[in-house]
């Protein structure tokens, strides 16, 4: 196995998913006992049950058409296991032979085909997908002290503390409350202008440098950024044919990661891949758009690598205060 073979049959079971719909149960790379030999586990790329109905779909990323010899390991296959049905799923077709035999035996057929730029066009549901964040500048951030916590206050542990602090990432998000209580995301669309933001908190038993933190202030202006992804790429998937591209299923993929709606009629899944995002400090994700295609039904929506999620912080433009103003500008070093 490699990684484009898992790539395609995990895509594969998520189209099973929105094809077979909730009530039934769609595990890719399944291991099952062997019926004959039940201490020895059989591998099956995508298995689905629903009720007591047992189905396997078995999967071949390749540049040629498959042939006769494959669809007669699928028939024994079947057998073997005690499947309902087997279900045969080719990146690049069949041949005839194998279109005969299977039609014979009862396997089930599928393909994935790409669609061109006339087919596209012929296909009216495409979906936008554009990710908004807000880019800061200016973000500081302020702790305020009790008098006589401030002075003595060592610079060098307070910056250490706050780099192993469990509640750092609150510092890079409570303000998103005050920004978005005041203005709607729509509100912030139409006028395109920064906003200035100056948010207080308090966060319990915050400790750095063995001293509590009595309060905390942040503040910058945030910028709304938008990126759209393209669409290298559509494909239809369903019952294999040899006569244009209707398929039962069409798949977007998008230039970002693994990233793809998946189309049935009016209902769509959609995969968010965050895993090769790589944004600049201060930018925090806050929105996903979806746009076009008509009405439709998300049936569900995946996140992967949510951790990207998380804003990125090289340095933190910090000043400590106590109640008397007394004030001390740092830079704080800040790894995440």
């Amino acid at each position: 196995m490699n990684k484009q073979s898992d790539e395609f049959e995990i895509m594969v079971s998520r189209i099973h998913e929105i094809l077979e719909g909730e009530d039934a149960i769609v595990e890719w790379n399944d291991k099952i006992p062997d019926p004959d030999n039940p201490t020895q586990p059989r591998q099956i790329d995508v298995s689905i049950r629903k009720g007591e109905i047992f189905n396997i779909v078995e999967c071949r990323l390749h540049n040629t058409k498959q042939d006769v010899k494959w669809i007669e390991e699928l028939i024994g296959r079947r057998l073997s296991l005690g499947a309902d049905a087997v279900i045969a799923v080719s990146s690049s077709g069949f041949t005839a032979g194998a279109i005969k035999k299977a039609k014979k035996y009862g396997v089930i057929l599928k393909d994935l085909v790409e669609l061109n730029d006339k087919d596209i066009l012929e296909w009216t549901k495409g979906i936008n997908i554009r990710l908004l964040f807000f880019r800061y500048s200016d973000f500081r951030v302020e702790l305020v002290f009790n008098d006589d916590d401030f002075d003595g206050l060592s610079i060098t542990n307070l910056h250490n503390d706050l780099q192993s602090y469990i509640g750092l990432r609150t510092l890079f998000t409570a303000h998103l409350n005050a920004i978005e209580e005041k203005f709607s995301l729509a509100e912030i669309k139409k006028q395109r202008k920064p906003i200035d933001f100056s948010f207080h908190f308090r966060i319990d038993d915050f400790f750095l440098d063995g001293r509590k933190i009595q309060s905390i202030t942040t503040e910058g202006t945030a910028h709304l950024e938008e990126i759209t992804l393209t669409i290298p790429q559509c494909l239809a998937y369903g019952e294999s044919s040899e006569i244009g591209v209707d398929r039962e299923v069409y798949i977007q993929k998008y230039n970002l990661g693994e990233t793809r709606i998946i189309h049935r009629g009016e209902d769509i899944m959609v995969l968010l891949d965050l895993s090769k995002m790589d944004t600049p400090p201060y930018w925090q994700f806050r929105y996903v758009e979806l746009d076009g295609g008509g009405q439709h039904n998300c049936q569900a929506f995946e996140l992967v690598s949510p951790e990207k999620l998380i804003m990125k912080v090289d340095k933190i433009n910090l000043s400590i205060t106590n109640k008397k103003l007394k004030r001390a500008e740092t830079n704080a070093n800040c790894s995440q």
